[in-house]
């Protein structure tokens, strides 16, 4: 009979209990009581950008650009050696951009040339000093930028020349040399320079240092590719091309490009 009480009492005394908590529960305001995370759950989790912008930027796990609190899906911050603490750019978010030392840009619209950035003239750019230029139409050459007159004309030392009948030669004089039977190799090596001037029989008298004074002797005929010149003697139906004279019944020029008939 004993043993009955005992089970009773210990029976009503865990209910009342149950009651206790589940009152005291129901009191607890909302922002007091504990919550349990769900991992995956966006309505459960707090991110990193919430947590920086109510903590500040005292710890290195915050988010923090320019010593404060930054939100890297609306803004990009870019940090260099010299600048740990950052540059903001506002309205770009750090998924659709690159930066350009301190600075953020769209890669879909610019490219970044010498730590500046500059919009894109194509698809396909690429720099040359801080500018950039459309490969398909132009050629970097010595950190100048030539209009490009075919697929072939590439840079060498400084100068265009067409790949598809001339070498570009190293250790050599002169560095563009005609090709011969299609052959690679450079034979002339001639003592010269970049320096060397132009043969006596092409200056003027009264100008020798002025090339826009030149004259040009009857016999002779001149062909020009940009500031470059070339003479030759004259002959008969021969026409320039570039720098290049040619016989028409052999070549055809479109361009500036010569083309075997």
């Amino acid at each position: 009979m004993q043993d009955a009480e005992k089970n009773q009492n210990k029976k009503n005394k865990k209910k009342q209990k149950n009651k206790t908590n589940k009152k005291n529960s129901s009191t607890v305001p909302l922002h007091q009581r504990r919550t349990e995370i769900h991992f995956g759950d966006p309505a459960a989790t707090t991110t990193r950008e919430q947590r920086s912008a109510t903590r500040g930027c005292e710890s290195p796990l915050h988010l923090c650009c320019e010593g404060k609190p930054y939100n890297p899906q609306r803004d990009t911050c870019c940090k260099t050696d010299g600048n740990s603490t950052g540059n903001l750019t506002v309205g770009l978010s750090e998924r659709m951009s690159q930066c350009c030392g301190e600075t953020a840009y769209n890669p879909l619209n610019e490219i970044c040339c010498g730590l500046k950035v500059t919009p894109k003239p194509s698809h396909d750019p690429e720099c040359c000093g801080e500018g950039s230029y459309d490969k398909s139409e132009k050629i970097c050459c010595s950190g100048k930028l030539l209009v490009k007159l075919s697929p072939d004309h590439k840079c060498c030392y400084g100068k265009l020349y067409d790949s598809s009948i001339e070498n570009c030669c190293q250790n050599v004089c002169p560095k563009i040399q005609m090709k011969i039977n299609n052959s690679k190799v450079c034979v002339k090596n001639l003592t010269c320079d970049d320096n060397t001037p132009a043969p006596v029989e092409l200056r003027s008298n009264s100008s020798a240092g002025n090339h826009d004074n030149e004259t040009i002797e009857s016999d002779k005929e001149e062909c020009k590719a940009g500031n470059e010149k070339e003479v030759y003697n004259k002959k008969n139906n021969f026409q320039c091309c570039g720098l290049h004279y040619f016989n028409p019944t052999l070549w055809s020029c479109k361009n500036g490009k010569l083309s075997p008939l």
